[in-house]
């Protein structure tokens, strides 16, 4: 079963790449079912945004960033939530863009301070090796 999942991923993946989006949301509508991961929601939401399918769009992201969220994943939450700002921005709903943008804020700046401490942290010690 997880191999049929991973083939039908590659296989939508592939059929996007070439631009057949209606084709390879087909494909990957009914695994996102099948398969109940947020990941899978989050590419068939920004499939049906590249298609311009506004509704699908807005109802796959908001379901992965919810599933997201109740993981207990807040980065890939902000995922979701920065293409539904973009999504809600490019729709001139500026406010609810902003609404989703702010939501994913947190997780992005949280990570850039984690990295950021990181660099700090690798930097003292190549100093203290080098003295």
């Amino acid at each position: 079963m997880a191999a049929d999942l991973e083939t039908d991923r590659t296989a939508a993946l592939e059929l996007a790449s070439r631009g057949y989006l209606s084709d390879a949301i087909a494909l990957l509508r009914p695994l996102a079912e099948a398969s109940d991961d947020p990941e899978d929601r989050l590419l068939l939401g920004r499939m049906a945004f590249l298609a311009t399918d506004i509704q699908d769009a807005r109802a796959q992201l908001e379901r992965a960033y919810r599933d997201f969220q109740a993981r207990g994943l807040p980065r890939r939450a902000a995922m979701a939530a920065t293409w539904l700002g973009v999504h809600f921005d490019m729709l001139d709903e500026k406010v609810v863009g902003r609404a989703w943008l702010a939501r994913a804020a947190p997780a992005r700046v949280r990570g850039a301070l984690r990295g950021e401490r990181v660099r700090a942290r690798r930097a003292v010690r190549r100093h203290d090796r080098e003295r």
